[in-house]
């Protein structure tokens, strides 16, 4: 049978006269204290029999954090997996007496015995905007004032649930928007298009999990010509690279288009970069189990960005460069390092964090100008400017400090994880194959290091360079006892 809806009069009624509504009273205070749906059936099993006897307590959730949840108080480790998939495609169905509590939303008390062990059964949908799950026990039977307590204690749940919901959702958008955030300013300080588009493909890869991301810049606005920019991340390998046609078709489209699941899923979308009312590129994702509606809306707001960047590209980029950019090896010079450095500071005062600063110099630079010549000199300082830039993260910034020193800041990142990356620029170095001026000798590339975290070890940057200046030297004049 199906309970009729519980007034406040009969709730009062039922409870007022036993220790059943202090008992619930003490649960409802900490139920916004348990640790995660866990703890809640973990309370529940342990604390529930001091208001009701039962035999057995089970809670099916469908979907709650983007997963389904199970528990059963009287279900052996080696049954839970199908008793879960059985139960939850019950209540996904409408079958059994939890799938009729969650499709009709209503309680379901049933009072005739279904075996020789229950004889009673109380299922009740957890409700509150959406219906979570249900709650169910089973027992000897079950009173009036049983059935109004879980039909309470099952709304407060419902409650609890659609809290915990929304803080995580309102979570993932807060994190969302501060890798934005993170984004838009490294973007703003980027002088290459690809890193640019580097940029937002690694941004759109950590919100979409499970996705695969490109950029696709048209030449000339014309799809037989269209050129790919193919900067693109896999969570896993089976994810396969979708065909070409639908951003060529957007190669003369203004809207975003899309591809979906014969159940309605958007599977797909490539959306236009405009610029100056025309169409330069398109960014394509593509998720296999299907875009949520909220990462179709972060997105589309990344799409938005893109083509504001793009006028700031025009705009502001040629402007750096030519005041920022040292003209030999292509890196930040001297002056733009350091006004890096002071947005980074004022970042880190603001919102915590940290960041490493490594100072590299060239151990033989000297004898390389003097033996091969000043021009092959600056073919090393290119070379090995290539290579540092390439070990480099999108969001590190790495300059030329001086003649033949190199100056980095790697943001949010540990001196021990510094280091990994400074030995795979001391293997790439390695691989150099730089031929000196009688076209037949190597020349041997050297870099010595120096490393300081700030503000673990320095309060200001400028403290910081030094440390990690005297650090390199340190280095430097170990290395050549050691070859002496």
């Amino acid at each position: 049978m199906t309970d009729k809806n519980i007034t406040q009069n009969h709730v009062g009624d039922c409870l007022k006269n036993n220790g059943k509504l202090e008992w619930l009273s003490t649960f409802l205070r900490r139920l916004h204290q348990l640790d995660g749906i866990a703890g809640l059936f973990n309370d529940l099993k342990e604390n529930l029999p001091g208001a009701i006897q039962f035999s057995s307590l089970k809670l099916v959730v469908p979907s709650f954090l983007d997963r389904p949840w199970f528990f059963d108080s009287t279900c052996e480790p080696h049954e839970v997996s199908r008793k879960k998939t059985e139960l939850i495609d019950n209540v996904l169905t409408g079958a059994g007496l939890l799938g009729q509590a969650y499709f009709n939303r209503s309680t379901v008390h049933c009072k005739n015995a279904q075996s020789n062990s229950v004889k009673a059964t109380l299922a009740v949908p957890l409700i509150y905007e959406k219906t979570w799950g249900v709650l169910a026990i089973e027992g000897d039977s079950f009173s009036d004032e049983d059935v109004t307590l879980i039909s309470i204690l099952s709304a407060n749940i419902g409650v609890y649930f659609q809290e915990q919901s929304s803080r995580s959702e309102l979570n993932i958008f807060t994190q969302q928007l501060q890798k934005l955030h993170i984004l838009i300013r490294s973007l703003l300080h980027t002088h290459n298009r690809d890193h640019l588009m580097e940029g937002m493909l690694g941004y759109l890869n950590s919100i979409i999990p499970d996705s695969a991301c490109a950029v696709y810049i048209f030449d000339n606005n014309s799809a037989n010509t269209a050129k790919m920019e193919c900067l693109a991340w896999y969570e896993e390998e089976s994810i396969p690279v979708p065909s070409h046609d639908l951003v060529l078709k957007c190669a003369h489209s203004t809207t975003s288009l899309a591809e979906h699941s014969e159940t309605g899923l958007t599977l797909r979308r490539v959306s236009p970069i405009v610029f100056k009312s025309r169409i330069v590129g398109a960014v394509d994702l593509y998720k296999p189990s299907g875009i949520t509606p909220k990462e179709l809306e972060m997105y589309q707001l990344l799409i938005d960005y893109a083509s504001s960047f793009w006028v700031l590209y025009d705009l502001i980029v040629k402007k750096e460069e030519e005041a920022s950019i040292d003209p030999l090896t292509g890196l930040w010079n001297r002056r733009y390092m350091l006004n890096r450095f002071q947005e980074e500071a004022e970042r880190i005062a603001r919102y915590g964090g940290n960041a490493c600063i490594v100072i590299g110099d060239m151990g033989n630079f000297k004898q390389v100008n003097d033996n091969h010549g000043h021009s092959k000199g600056d073919e090393v300082l290119i070379k090995v400017a290539k290579v540092i830039r390439k070990c480099l993260r999108f969001s590190d910034c790495v300059g030329r400090y001086g003649g033949d020193e190199f100056i980095m800041l790697l943001p949010n990142t540990s001196k021990s994880d510094v280091n990994i990356v400074l030995a795979r620029i001391k293997t790439e170095l390695g691989l150099l194959k730089i031929t000196g001026g009688d076209g037949t000798t190597i020349i041997d590339v050297i870099l010595d290091f120096g490393v300081a975290a700030f503000p673990d070890e320095a309060p200001t940057f400028m403290d910081a360079i030094n440390l990690a200046d005297d650090c390199m030297y340190v280095k430097k004049n170990a290395r050549k006892k050691q070859t002496r």
